[in-house]
């Protein structure tokens, strides 16, 4: 009996031992996610910028948009801002935005939004 004990014993620590560890993925579902509370706390830096530089501007509304995964462990995305005025008509800007993991262990993220906003300005051909 003890030997079958201290046998199960034995192979139960061997399976613990070889099974692998649950590696750590981000999706792209997780890490939009992560930035829609950035992108709403980014409208209240990026709308004086955008009113300093186009009087009558306002953000209409902000969301997070395409995002591309680099190795399952970092994101890049950007951050759009719809921009309405009289003077701008209808425009776009965004926002670069980088998700990774805190470190390579961690399920802790960590985002860092980039330095330049980028605006799109449709010009008639006509």
């Amino acid at each position: 009996m003890f030997r079958y004990g201290t046998l199960s014993l034995g192979v139960a620590m061997t399976v613990l031992l070889v099974t692998p560890v649950q590696a750590h993925e981000l999706t792209e579902k997780k890490a939009r996610n992560a930035l829609k509370p950035v992108a709403a706390d980014l409208v209240g830096t990026v709308g004086p910028v955008i009113a300093q530089k186009l009087p009558g501007a306002t953000i209409a509304k902000s969301s997070v948009g395409d995002c591309k995964i680099k190795k399952s462990h970092r994101a890049e995305c950007f951050i759009t801002f719809s921009v309405q005025g009289a003077s701008t008509g209808e425009t776009e800007c965004a926002v670069d935005a980088l998700v990774k993991f805190k470190s390579a262990r961690s399920r802790q993220l960590k985002i860092s939004v980039g330095r330049g906003l980028i605006c799109l300005f449709p010009v008639p051909l006509r």
